[in-house]
This record gives C-alpha cells, structure tokens and sequence, in this order.
C-alpha cells in the first residue's frame, strides 16, 4: 500500500508540473539562475521564441522592459496578450508574435509609443475592427497579418499614414476595400505569398481605384491568376505607369523575389522565426 501511494503521489506531482501554466517570468527566472540570460537578451532584442510560453506573467516586471527593441514572442503557445502588461515596454520597436494561437489582440498593444513593426502572423485572427479602431495605429510602419482567418480590413486601418507594408497573404479575403486605394504611405501590399492553397484569399476583382497605387507603391504580390480580365488589365496599367513597381503575379515570381530578399537582407545574430516571408 506503502509503494502504490507513494506512486500516487509521484504521478500527481507530475501531472500538476504539467499543468503548470508556463510564463515569461519563469523562463527568465530560469536563465538568470543558470547565469545565461544573455542567450535571451542582448541589449536590445529580448528573445522569448520557442519556450513554450502560454501566459505574459511577468513580462511587466523585467528590468529590461524599459529599453528593449525587440521582443519576439514567436512559436509560443499564446491565446492572449494583455496590452496591459507590455505599457512599461515604452521603447520597444519590434513585436513578434507570430505562431502563437492568438484568437484576439488588446488594443492597448497599440499604445505603445514606437512600436513599428508588429507581426501577429500564423494565429487565428478574424475580427481587426475593435482592435484598429483608434489613432495609435498611425505609428506602425510593418504590419503582418498573415495566415489568420480575416474577412475584411476596417476602414480605421487604411486611414494610417504611416503604414509603409501590409501582409494579408493566407486569409479569407475575398474582396479589397476602396479605402486601401487611398493609402498614399503604402510601399509594399502582399496579398499572395506563393501558397495557392485553399486558405489563400480569393481576390477576384481589384476595386476601381486600386491604380492610384501605382503613384506611390514599390511592391505588391497577387495571385493573378484568379483575377478578372479588367483586374489583370489595371496590373499592366499600373506597371505601364510606374516603371519602378515589381509586381509577383504568381507562386514562381513571389517565391524567386523572396529568396532574393533573403540573401540581400542583412542577417542579425538571430534569426527572427517566421519573420523573413512578410515584408
């Protein structure tokens, strides 16, 4: 009886470590007492890939909060991400949360003062309107949206005059909005990353002012194929305006420029995982 108990208690022990919510504050803790933190900031970008991780517990009290750049949350196992505890991150530019399992964002994540660069790509993503329905998104310059479960872009959005790149690759699209026609700032517009799978969007008809972009755009990535014959006329109307614009109507195009962007882009000590395809 003695035994059996005592492998009672064993398993149970166990299976409540299982359970047992994993949170930045207890990587970090993790690495400090092994003396090895620097493998997870190197003054600027705090790299929290990888671990793991399904709750920001802690992520409010680290020292670092106040100066790290880059936060990259990539590969975790995140359902939520309190915009709350990521305000005294005041100086960060760069936030990666891609490959999580994120349903929603807090609008409070936009607060922040410099971000830049947000890539919420690979998560489940539907609704953007309560999240974009404020001013702070003016700031971002880099969004990516990628492989989520979004319909449509609230107008609140493409009022930004400041966004220079917007990924939509791998949604549920099946139309743009006229507004987008508008956004003077954009310089690269992917909607089509080389999957022609069935989750990529289904775009079929550009809108009436979509051309205006030509004035402004460097880049845009579309699956041409699934265009209209007026749509597929506006690409080469665009291109006959700009000659400077690169337009990748299919997988052969979009995959051959980004491997060229990957070996002109400079390489960082890290490797931002699930950054490099966006923008």
């Amino acid at each position: 009886m003695k035994i059996r108990w005592l492998v009672f208690v064993v398993m149970a022990s166990c299976a409540l470590n299982f359970l047992e919510a994993v949170s930045v504050k207890n990587v970090v803790n993790q690495y400090k007492q092994k003396n090895i933190i620097a493998s997870i900031y190197d003054g600027e970008t705090y790299f929290l890939g990888n671990k793991d991780i399904d709750e920001i517990n802690g992520i409010e009290n680290l020292k670092e909060a106040g100066s790290a750049k880059t936060l990259i949350l990539t590969g975790n196992k995140l359902v939520q991400l309190s915009g709350k505890k990521l305000l005294k991150w005041q100086s960060l530019e760069n936030l990666f949360v891609n490959h999580n399992n994120l349903f929603e964002l807090d609008v409070l994540i936009l607060l922040l003062p410099k971000l830049k660069q947000l890539d919420v790509s690979y998560n489940h993503l539907a609704k953007l309107s309560d999240l974009f329905n404020n001013n702070a998104i003016c700031a971002i310059e880099s969004l990516n949206l990628a492989n989520n479960n979004i319909t449509e872009l609230p107008d609140s959005l493409l009022t930004s005059n400041s966004l220079h790149r917007l990924n939509i690759a791998n949604n549920q699209m099946v139309e743009l909005p006229d507004a987008l026609s508008a956004m003077k700032s954009l310089k690269k517009l992917i909607l089509f990353d080389g999957n022609a799978g069935a989750h990529s969007n289904n775009i079929e008809t550009l809108p009436d002012g979509f051309k205006k972009l030509a004035k402004t755009l460097k880049e845009l990535w579309i699956d041409a194929s699934k265009l209209d014959g007026k749509s597929k006329e506006m690409l080469s109307q665009m291109q006959d305006e700009n000659g400077d614009l690169i337009i990748c109507k299919n997988a052969k195009e979009v995959i051959a420029r980004q491997e060229e962007l990957h070996k002109t882009k400079r390489v960082g000590t890290r490797d931002f995982a699930g950054a490099r395809a966006c923008c």
